[in-house]
């Protein structure tokens, strides 16, 4: 209960700045956009090379599917990681620029988020490339089809996620380099909380309880408009509740990167933006037990 309270604080704060500055929420919606395209784009130029459909695309890269994979296989799974990290990477670091900008008393905009991240465009190319290198690496690991296999590829995801879990705000705030960035992320996280961050970060989690509760409306509603058999019904409450899902996703998107945004802030320097408060951020996690 104390996680979830400390959690619902963090996501109040974090409000509170998406509410001072709504532009902020348009780089995810800008970034999902993009990457769904892209996607998009590749999976045809896949299609047309090798003629598969997309059941036979989603089966290549099944981590069941216990295939070995081709050289195409893993290029193209490259291309795949590089160009969405590459996209969703420049959009969170002018989401995060901003929001910088605002927790240090200014009043940003869009562009000036746009600005942020083209500064640091060679940065986050070379990020897009290591991530998606580790990308594929798990990947290729989880692809054998064992219990050994999958336990290290996600052994391997979550301390991947914990090493970046700053690397974002260190790219944009610090003129520093991709590998370098990666370290001080890993130092930052290091010298304030410890090794805790995956068991006590429960943003995450507040956004998956609002869209179950999302889901089981939207269930409801659709089940109430299959009884009155209208097919314009039924779609239109289909409608509503990928959009309410849609529009919890980019909240929810907007606030993690807000919040991080904030703790490296804090991390950084010690102090805490006034919207979260120094014994907010200090209690996020569990402090590292010494033994």
């Amino acid at each position: 209960m104390g996680k979830i309270r400390r959690s619902w604080e963090l996501v109040k704060a974090s409000w509170a700045v998406l509410k001072a500055d709504k532009e902020l929420a348009l780089f995810p919606v800008v970034s999902a956009v993009l990457v769904a395209i892209a996607i998009a784009i590749i999976a045809g130029g896949f299609t047309i090379v090798t003629g598969d459909g997309a059941r036979e695309i989603a089966d290549r890269f099944d981590d069941n599917s216990n295939r070995s994979w081709t050289i195409g296989d893993i290029v193209t799974l490259f291309i795949i990681y590089f160009v969405t990290v590459l996209i969703a990477t420049f959009f969170n670091a002018a989401l995060i620029g901003a929001t910088l900008k605002r927790l240090r008393g200014g009043d940003p905009t869009f562009r000036d988020g746009l600005k942020v991240a083209s500064g640091r465009l060679g940065s986050i190319v070379g990020y897009a490339a290591i991530a998606a290198t580790v990308g594929v690496v798990i990947q290729l690991i989880r692809s054998r089809s064992n219990a050994l296999g999958d336990i290290a590829g996600g052994v391997l995801n979550v301390a991947w996620g914990v090493a970046t879990f700053l690397v974002v705000p260190v790219l944009v705030a610090e003129d520093v380099g991709p590998a370098d960035a990666i370290r001080r992320s890993g130092s930052l996280l290091k010298k304030t909380w410890g090794e805790q961050i995956a068991g006590n970060f429960s943003l995450g989690l507040i956004g998956f309880l609002a869209t179950l509760v999302v889901a089981l409306i939207g269930a409801l509603l659709i089940a109430l408009a299959a009884a009155t058999g209208s097919t314009i019904v039924i779609g239109g409450a289909v409608t509503l509740l990928i959009i309410a899902i849609a529009v919890i996703a980019v909240i929810f998107s907007a606030l993690n990167a807000i919040y991080k945004a904030a703790v490296y802030e804090y991390a950084a320097d010690g102090i805490a933006a006034s919207a979260f408060g120094q014994d907010a951020l200090a209690n996020a996690f569990v402090p590292k037990k010494s033994k």
